[in-house]
């Protein structure tokens, strides 16, 4: 799933081919078009929870905007605990499939870059790296045929994706990242994440599934499980609003700054 886990934005697509024509990338793209949306707004739970049980309680406020070039711009806001309050996110995709992200924290006064070497660390102590963060350019991978498996009682489509070459490869944490999406709504429930030796990473998993309108769904809740940190991330989403009027300027350090992101 990455997705905007967490991903908001892809274009509606009405006629959908039937599923024996369809190969990995044409249900990859299915799914998207069929949960497009131009923009959200949800307010979430992250809950951390590590190897002995001890759980951390933040809360978050995301945004995202498909802009009218098509390019994407996303913004990530933590207002609990207290000292976490105002730290941001920011992400805008320049040009299709490169991404420029920054972090704010609350005793700075300008935004951090991030570099492209930093993607693969994980984001704030979550299970979640800032790779994760980013939605996938699709050209920049190869998927598997479908295979069929059901899960929870539900037939799902089982595709791996993988870097389409050795440099993307070079740049990912993953090596492969194997999905299923639920065939009657196109819906992706799991993702197992592989390293370059197929050593399995992580597992996230979405939960409570709720349709937003139309063809469009999301998961009230996200756990991404870190088998070899013994470490969880469970994301849950409290109240979500899709196609909303957010202007192209709320996207800027002006906007984190000024303490208007809160």
């Amino acid at each position: 799933m990455k997705k905007w886990t967490i991903v908001f934005f892809m274009v509606l697509l009405w006629v959908v081919p039937s599923s024996w024509a369809l190969d990995g990338r044409n249900i990859i793209e299915t799914q998207r078009d069929r949960h497009g949306v131009e923009s959200a707004q949800d307010y979430s739970v992250m809950l951390l929870i590590d190897k002995k049980g001890k759980r951390n309680v933040r809360e978050i406020k995301r945004y995202g905007k498909k802009l009218e070039n098509g390019l994407h711009r996303s913004m990530l806001v933590f207002t609990l605990p207290k000292d976490l309050k105002g730290t941001a996110l920011l992400t805008w995709e320049i040009a299709p499939g490169e991404y420029k992200q920054w972090l704010c924290l609350p005793d700075k006064k300008s935004l951090q870059r991030i570099s492209s070497q930093s993607n693969r660390t994980p984001f704030m102590g979550s299970d979640f790296t800032y790779e994760d963060m980013q939605p996938d350019t699709l050209d920049n991978y190869l998927f598997s045929s479908p295979d069929t498996q059901v899960l929870d009682d539900k037939e799902c489509f089982v595709i791996d994706i993988t870097p389409a070459t050795r440099e993307i490869g070079k740049k990912s944490a993953y090596g492969k990242r194997r999905v299923w999406i639920q065939k009657d709504i196109y819906f992706t429930v799991k993702i197992q994440f592989f390293d370059r030796r197929n050593n399995l990473m992580k597992t996230q998993t979405s939960h409570s599934l709720k349709n937003s309108h139309g063809t469009v769904w999301y998961a009230q809740k996200v756990l991404m499980d870190n088998h070899r940190k013994n470490h969880k991330t469970l994301l849950g989403i409290k109240t979500k609003q899709v196609n909303l009027d957010i202007a192209d300027g709320f996207f800027t350090e002006k906007t984190i700054l000024s303490g208007k992101h809160l």
